[in-house]
């Protein structure tokens, strides 16, 4: 029950003096503004620790699992490196072939005439 002034308490105790028993047994805190204001802060404190209670159990869970999906992600992207390692790999040695293998006999073929005239004005057009 709010008292709304901290004078009005003492008085009330005075002139009823069973008021306070009265109270307790029918579970009736009496609360003036500066009590009130202690036992919300009380209050507040007590969820705060019920939700901390509550909590380390699911931030556990949620730390488990996000280390399994960061290892997953681990492995994914070792897994592109080694991917993009082999196509640059792979990348380079059709460049080598191209250059040391295609080109030189294709080139053989235009000094001895025998390219289209497609392919030696797009070649023109290149130098």
């Amino acid at each position: 029950m709010f008292i709304p002034g901290e004078a009005f308490f003492p008085s009330a105790i005075e002139t009823d003096l069973s008021l306070l028993e009265q109270a307790i047994e029918k579970q009736v805190l009496l609360s003036t503004p500066t009590t009130l204001i202690a036992l919300l802060k009380a209050i507040s404190f007590g969820w705060q620790q019920e939700t901390f209670a509550r909590n380390p159990q699911t931030i556990a869970e949620q730390a488990r699992d996000l280390f399994r999906r960061i290892a997953t992600l681990g492995e994914y992207i070792e897994n592109l490196g080694r991917s993009l390692q082999k196509t640059v790999s792979h990348h380079n040695r059709s460049i080598r072939a191209l250059e040391h293998r295609i080109l030189p006999t294709a080139r053989k073929f235009e000094q001895l005439g025998a390219a289209s005239a497609g392919y030696q004005d797009a070649r023109a057009a290149d130098r």
